[in-house]
């Protein structure tokens, strides 16, 4: 089944018990916009999987409301008589800025899927996986540097490029796979070193190797399903712990003060403690309900909608336009 009637039907199935019914078909008509654009042969799923994101900030708690039959308005704190207004609204300008990515890229071609191989044959499997682990290790080096002064997150750009070194060397891979084993290996490695820091991008490792996957998978095949459920399983778990977890670590970190400032830089005695942490919230006794608060702080961290339906409450009928 194609991604774009997948997405009708799933919604067509929402609308139905949703108490929301026509914002629900309104978003479902926006991710079907997005899988229509943006899910392009032979390109990298990244503009794909940015749109997703943004959908997931401006309408998770419509799908949450359908399945546990909640109102919109009685999912949020402090925007209930906005915040179907502001669900609106974002959708409207999430489609407009889809036909505006849509209008940038319809003209560029991309090879098919035997010149990509041809072009990707030229570069040395061994030489890319050294290139991406000396740039990472310099991206990580100078990005705290960078943090440390004025003016420096505009630097951060350079430490982003690191992405693209990994999606590269992902998809080389995927095609020739000779240094298959040492490429999973690095990206576990990366996963469970992205825990010892404050902020933790294990997120970031599973969406560019599911982005770069799909770009040499032109077809969602059954394999590709379920690979990609269950990496799609194993990211909820794994976040819906972390929400739960990261605020004890996190003062574990700062040495106990509220402070983004990091005083305890060993990697490995960091993710030592995290286990410690996640093993102790997470035991038989309480890992039932301490999933559940886990999973609803995820949800509302995920979800930004909030913000705007404050913010279009407060103007103007506390402060002017």
């Amino acid at each position: 089944m194609k991604p774009n009637y997948l997405a009708l039907g799933l919604t067509a199935v929402l609308v139905l018990v949703s108490p929301n019914p026509i914002l629900m078909a309104y978003s479902g008509l926006s991710i079907f916009l997005i899988i229509k654009f943006m899910w392009r042969n032979n390109e990298p799923k990244f503009l794909f999987f940015n749109m997703i994101i943004y959908w997931l900030t401006v309408s998770v708690l419509l799908p949450y409301g359908a399945i546990f039959n909640k109102p919109i308005d009685t999912l949020s704190d402090g925007a209930t008589s906005t915040i179907t207004l502001a669900c609106f609204l974002a959708l409207t300008a999430m489609i407009v800025y889809n036909f505006g990515i849509r209008q940038a890229i319809r003209k560029q071609q991309f090879p098919d899927s035997e010149r990509l191989a041809r072009i990707l044959f030229r570069y040395d499997a061994k030489k890319l996986f050294v290139a991406y682990i000396i740039y990472a290790s310099i991206a990580t080096f100078f990005g705290k540097i960078f943090l440390g002064f004025a003016g420096g997150q505009m630097l951060i750009s350079f430490i982003f490029f690191k992405w693209v070194l990994l999606t590269f060397l992902i998809i080389h891979t995927l095609l020739y796979p000779s240094n298959s084993k040492y490429v999973i290996a690095l990206i576990v490695f990366e996963i469970l070193l992205s825990f010892s820091g404050f902020w933790s991008d294990f997120k970031d490792y599973l969406i560019v190797a599911i982005a770069a996957f799909f770009t040499v998978s032109r077809k969602i095949s059954f394999k590709a399903t379920i690979s990609t459920v269950l990496v799609g399983i194993f990211l909820f778990i794994v976040s819906v712990v972390w929400s739960f977890s990261k605020g004890s670590y996190r003062m574990y970190l700062t040495g106990g003060e509220r402070s983004q400032q990091v005083v305890k830089t060993d990697a490995f005695e960091n993710i030592q403690m995290l286990w410690t942490i996640v093993s102790k919230d997470f035991s038989a006794d309480n890992f039932s309900q301490n999933f559940s608060k886990g999973s609803e702080g995820l949800l509302y961290r995920v979800s930004y909608i909030e913000y705007l339906g404050r913010a279009i409450k407060q103007v103007p009928t506390f402060i002017p336009h």
